[in-house]
């Protein structure tokens, strides 16, 4: 049965991360070719943009050179979608016309999106699973009218089940069609090209020289943004689709990379878990053919041949390991819908196709046949191996001994894996501990935040400045709130917004970047949030209703700018509109997007929109007032509608929620490989003792006294883990190595974990010796001598 528990953790865990790692990481687009799709961006002077503005999009689509089609999507966005009287939100995408034609994908019902759709603009195209989810069936879905946004569009087919589009972790409800540019919500797209068949990469590369000049002449950013963004024609493959992207001010922000970093971490893991875990069923196996080993030799001396009994070891051990596949797969299925549940968010939402397929068929297969291998390669070895003679002898013990030695081998191997893994989880933990109690520039506890957005089914654009001015007042009546305002979005939300700014008389330094980001709010930010405001003054209604003319800086950016914090009074322009503002304000430097992020340039502009987030500083326990804010809100009118509600602690903790879960699943599977090991080292120690009974009765009868043996047997234990460690710091150093980009506030030579890991496996070494050597400590001496 233990054998049987510990290939099922070992063989779950596999088949758990695997089913994420292939639809993410290894599987290719379910499209006709994949293998001909390239991804067109461009790269500048400060890196790779994967989007683009459409109208490149039309320029690359007039290319017939290298291109048997190309296409653009915007990334997925949320819909509030009336059906029925009722409003619900869906995820949706804007595709081109030619979208699915250039990947091959064909309407199970209805028809495609062609490009005449890009000039009406109001048709939809469902996917499979909303489709039946809303209407039932296929059929019944062709020609209904729905409204997205207060507008009606009417829906002309249904997209094939399996079809996820271009964006890979996505899942969008809805397609439609993209529509000339100055709509606002697809002025910005992702272009795939389908490269003719006999048209490499570079060839392509070479062809569009050309036509990406033209698509930089008739860009509408400013000089400086070209320079960053689009000096060079960057052509990726694109066989296994594209990253998630964040909009970030006409940027894209490749934020999928983590979860690749993440995956393979847990995959690595995973492998290194089972490896131990065979190494340890190997071990147990092999001591019970130890144990059997005058029966093989009696099977043997009476005519069966060596092929014989390793074929009766590969049917018992193929036996357990098969019962461990089924177990092991029930619990990788459930164990993978807890981890997409523990790594999904609403800030980075995770859709995956379903795990069970042909290739987590043969994932599957693989591993079970590896299984098998790593696990009867020892017993099977010892098995062929049988010296007749000596092992009908009365006391022999040569096979036992080389079977012994191997099993050495695999404890100390055991101890290698075990400190890498512990390393590993050691600096990670540190890392987010770091992370969590970092100092943000503003204080996450005791605010609440509500998410608010103009309703589609409002007959007209809402007054949002009323709005905001009867919401706030109501506010104040309530005496468990002590402040509250108004943000375009809050801190640690995953939104930025960038522009690029000049000071007179600045030049930028080499590698410097004039890009700033900023936020709108509303007066009474910076004390609802308590970041310090440290000259100047706070925004107050004339602000709001006047041009903005105004804005409040961060000190990073005063100090870059201005060379020091001495800036109000003084002005900066945005250089895209040509404005320039005045520094009323200087406050402390906080975090805005990202808790790992260095200070950056960061400016305030006071100003109200319809997309915002109302946050409320309460004298308590933030969640007390869920319900008598939602319900203020309502009484209001139906203009706005709430989406999420949470705290600020909340969301900066959900932040680092992909660190908390590695770190976590990390530590969970370290402590498993310290408690495998020492299973290990216990199984290992008793069979050695157990094997040198007569030894110690020996030993005892020469006058060993019951320490001495204790200190005999636990040493031997305490060598094995030694060289263990020994082996595993090699081990170490390149996980330490893998996680250094990971790392936060902690080093790869973190003295801490480097300690504590070997004297932890060096107490669990004593604990797991400890029963054994008192076992062989009590040996009478006289029982020993008789030992056979």
């Amino acid at each position: 049965m233990s054998i049987i528990l510990i290939l099922a953790l070992g063989i779950g865990a596999n088949a758990a991360i695997f089913s994420i790692l292939d639809p993410l990481l290894l599987r290719k687009l379910p499209v006709q070719r994949p293998d001909e799709l390239i991804a067109i961006g461009s790269s500048g002077s400060l890196g790779s943009l994967e989007i683009s503005e459409a109208q490149a999009f039309y320029t690359y689509r007039e290319q017939s050179q290298v291109f048997s089609g190309v296409l653009a999507f915007a990334p997925q966005t949320d819909y509030e979608i009336v059906r029925n009287g009722e409003a619900e939100t869906v995820p949706g995408q804007v595709v081109s016309g030619d979208y699915f034609s250039v990947l091959g994908v064909r309407a199970i019902a209805g028809r495609m999106l062609v490009p005449q759709d890009e000039q009406s603009g109001q048709v939809a195209v469902l996917s499979y699973e909303y489709c039946r989810r809303a209407f039932g069936s296929n059929q019944a879905a062709i020609g209904q009218t729905l409204r997205l946004n207060n507008q009606a569009y009417t829906v002309v087919g249904v997209a094939p089940p399996g079809f996820f589009g271009l964006e890979v972790g996505k899942s969008p409800d809805l397609y439609l069609p993209l529509i000339p540019r100055g709509s606002g919500h697809n002025d910005w797209v992702q272009i795939f090209g389908r490269l003719k068949p006999d048209i490499s990469l570079q060839q392509a590369t070479a062809a569009l020289e050309g036509t990406f000049a033209d698509t930089v002449r008739n860009s509408s950013l400013p000089q400086v943004e070209i320079d960053q963004w689009i000096t060079r024609l960057s052509l990726n493959d694109a066989s296994k689709g594209v990253s998630e992207l964040r909009s970030q001010y006409h940027l894209a922000v490749l934020i999928f990379s983590q979860y690749r970093l993440a995956v393979l971490i847990l995959m690595a893991v995973v492998l290194l878990i089972m490896l131990i875990a065979c190494t340890n069923v190997s071990n147990l196996i092999l001591a019970r053919a130890i144990a059997r080993r005058r029966e093989f030799a009696l099977k043997q001396a009476l005519g069966a041949d060596r092929g014989t009994l390793i074929r009766q070891l590969l049917i018992e051990t193929g036996l357990m390991i098969s019962l461990a596949a089924v177990a092991g797969l029930l619990l990788g299925h459930w164990a993978r819908s807890l981890l997409i549940a523990a790594i999904s968010s609403e800030r980075t939402p995770i859709v995956l196709p379903s795990a069970i397929d042909l290739r987590f068929l043969l994932f599957a297969g693989g591993l079970l046949a590896i299984t098998m291998l790593l696990s009867g390669m020892a017993p099977m070895l010892f098995a062929s191996r049988l010296d007749l003679v000596s092992e009908l002898k009365v006391q022999t013990s040569g096979s036992a001994a080389s079977g012994s030695r191997f099993s050495s081998l695999g404890v100390i191997g055991q101890v290698a894996i075990s400190v890498a893994l512990l390393v590993g989880s050691g600096l990670l933990l540190h890392s987010l501990v770091a992370l969590e109690t970092h100092d943000v520039g503003f204080d996450r506890d005791n605010v609440l935040l509500v998410t608010l957005g103009p309703r589609a089914i409002a007959s007209q654009p809402p007054n949002v400045t009323e709005f905001n001015r009867q919401l706030l007042n109501r506010l104040k009546l309530n005496p468990d709130v002590r402040s509250a305002t108004f943000s375009r979005f809050s801190p640690i939300s995953g939104t930025e917004t960038g522009i690029n700014v000049a000071a007179d008389g600045y030049g930028l330094r080499p590698g410097e970047t004039t890009l700033a980001f900023f936020v709108q709010v509303s007066p009474g930010y910076f004390q609802t949030l308590a970041i310090p405001l440290l000259g100047g003054r706070d925004f107050d209604g004339r602000d709001i209703q006047s041009p903005q003319r105004v804005a409040i800086m961060n000190e990073t950016m005063a100090r870059n700018l201005f060379g020091n914090n001495d800036c109000i009074g003084r002005h900066f322009k945005l250089i895209e509109g040509d404005r320039s503002l005045e520094i009323i304000g200087l406050v402390r430097d906080s975090k805005y997007n990202d808790l790992r992020e260095s200070a950056t340039n960061f400016f305030y502009l006071p100003g109200v929109s319809p997309e915002q987030t109302l946050q409320i500083r309460t004298k308590g326990d933030p969640k007390i007032l869920v319900s008598s804010v939602r319900a203020l809100i309502e009484s209001l009118g139906t203009a706005f509608k709430i989406g999420a509600i949470k705290t600020l602690h909340e969301q900066v903790d959900e932040s680092v929620r992909l660190e908390r879960v590695i770190t976590m699943v990390c530590t969970s599977f370290g402590i498993l490989a310290l408690n495998l090991t020492c299973a290990g080292l216990y199984g290992i120690v008793s069979f050695r003792v157990a094997q040198r009974t007569k030894e110690v009765g020996i030993r005892v009868t020469l006058g060993a006294s019951p320490a001495t043996i204790m200190r005999l047997v636990i040493g031997e234990g305490l060598l094995l883990t030694t060289l263990g460690i020994v082996l595993g710091s090699i081990g170490a150093a390149a996980v330490s190595w893998v996680l250094k980009k990971m790392l936060f506030g902690t080093g790869v030579a973190d003295p801490l974990t480097l300690v504590a890991v070997p004297l932890l496996l060096m107490l669990s070494t004593v604990a797991a010796g400890y029963v054994p050597a008192r076992r062989a400590s009590k040996v009478d001496p006289i029982v020993a001598l008789r030992y056979e």
